[in-house]
């Protein structure tokens, strides 16, 4: 059995009349960040909800720690590891930070101080914000609060589809730091969807191409410095 943390091997899925992924493969290792670049439409945003069972498969599997968790649902494969930032934060606006972190621990069935100690270390500006509505924060700071919510879970995968989006730069750099000091100190693996260059170039230990639902080429960080290459593959 393969030692990489997450297989995908070969799914197909979409939508009621239009499938979207096909037979799409990657892997993801241990303290690795995995970066999904490509065209608007391409079916990156289907990728995450295929991984995390809002979208069922059509074919192929995924594989988590070696085992197949392309049937579970998923709550089912939350509790098996896999954290989920959704494109464009989704907080809970009208909770507090802190209320925010406990909806996040949820799925471990008991308090989670340490799990929540841990995010907070991470992140340390949320630690005078705990009382605060989540949506009177700015779109850094949701952002910010949105990775805390999901780490507090203890995922063995963290997925973020656009963690940029809507974030000024100087935030976008911070999370970037942010998520490289979370993949190296946790040893789990992050796999990000992203449209910001300088996100992809500061984070990936690889990069994959995705077009028409497959990933088409994998790229390595000194690729990702080619703009030549970058501009046939995104049009940019």
């Amino acid at each position: 059995m393969s030692g990489h943390l997450l297989r995908v091997e070969n799914i197909r899925s979409g939508y009621v009349g239009s499938k979207v992924l096909n037979e799409l493969s990657l892997t993801l290792d241990a303290g690795e960040i995995l970066t999904v670049i490509g065209r608007n439409g391409v079916g990156k945003t289907t990728l995450m909800r295929t991984l995390i069972g809002v979208l069922p498969t059509d074919g192929g599997d995924i594989f988590l720690d070696g085992h197949s968790i392309a049937q579970l649902s998923a709550d089912a494969r939350a509790r098996q590891g896999l954290g989920y930032v959704p494109q464009g934060r989704d907080v809970f606006p009208g909770l507090t930070v802190q209320e925010n972190l406990q909806v996040g621990m949820q799925k471990l069935g008991r308090a989670g101080t340490a799990e929540m100690e841990m995010a907070l270390k991470f992140f340390p500006m949320l630690v005078n914000k705990l009382k605060q509505k989540a949506g009177t924060m700015s779109g850094g700071e949701q952002q910010q609060l949105a990775i805390a919510r999901a780490l507090v879970g203890n995922p063995r995968v963290l997925l973020l589809d656009e963690p940029s989006e809507g974030v000024q730069p100087s935030i976008v750099q911070t999370i970037a730091e942010k998520l490289l000091e979370i993949a190296h100190t946790l040893n789990i693996g992050i796999l990000l969807v992203e449209q910001n260059m300088y996100m992809v170039e500061r984070t990936a230990s690889r990069c994959c191409v995705m077009e028409k639902g497959r990933i088409v080429e994998v790229l390595t960080p000194q690729q990702l410095k080619d703009d030549g290459l970058l501009r046939r593959h995104l049009a940019i």
